[in-house]
C-alpha cells in the first residue's frame, strides 16, 4: 500500500524509521542457550515455590512474582544499557519537530 496524502508519508516514514530502530532493539536481547535455560530453570523453581505458599504468604508470592517479570525483561531486552536508547530519542525529537513544523487541523500528531 502506498501512502496517498502528506500525513500518510509522514506515518509511513516515521513506522519505517521505528521499524529500523525495533529490529536493532530486537538484536540485543539475549538469544544465548545457556542464559535461556537459566531463566527458564528460574522461572520453574520461582512457579513451584509460588504453588507451595498459602494464601498468608501473599507478600512472598508477590516478591517472587516481581523477580518472573525482572528476569522476563532482561530476557527480552526491555532493560537496556543507558546509551541504547540515544538513537530512539532523536528519532522521537524528529517527530515532534515534523510535527511542529507541519502543523495541521487540531494538531494531530503529524
Amino acid at each position: 500500500m502506498v501512502p496517498e496524502t502528506n500525513k500518510g508519508l509522514k506515518f509511513d516514514y516515521a513506522a519505517k524509521e521505528l521499524k529500523l530502530i525495533n529490529d536493532k532493539f530486537f538484536k540485543l536481547r539475549n538469544h544465548n542457550l545457556q542464559f535461556k535455560n537459566s531463566i527458564k530453570k528460574l522461572k520453574d523453581e520461582i512457579k513451584s515455590y509460588r504453588k507451595s505458599l498459602d494464601d498468608s504468604d501473599e507478600v512472598a508470592s508477590t516478591f517472587a512474582k516481581d523477580i518472573v517479570k525482572i528476569a522476563r525483561r532482561i530476557e527480552y531486552a526491555s532493560i537496556y544499557p543507558p546509551a541504547a536508547l540515544n538513537e530512539m530519542k532523536k528519532q522521537l525529537l524528529n517527530l515532534i519537530m515534523c510535527k511542529k513544523i507541519n502543523k495541521v487541523g487540531y494538531g494531530w500528531l503529524i
